[in-house]
């Protein structure tokens, strides 16, 4: 079996909105190109994070 990653929201968050520090960014794209995995915890926090804004607006 080879090696996965389990990548956690924080990160996720932290990649897409361009704040990683400079070092960790092309680890991560590396990560992301491959095999990686999520929680389902990490899966279900943005969704839930959107129906709380929608609520409030």
């Amino acid at each position: 079996m080879g090696t996965g990653y389990l990548v956690d929201t924080n990160i996720l968050v932290y990649y897409f909105d361009g704040k990683l520090p400079g070092q960790a960014k092309p680890r991560v794209d590396a990560i992301l190109q491959q095999s990686f995995r999520i929680s389902i915890v990490s899966y279900i926090k943005p969704y839930s994070w959107l129906s709380v804004c929608f609520i409030m607006y």
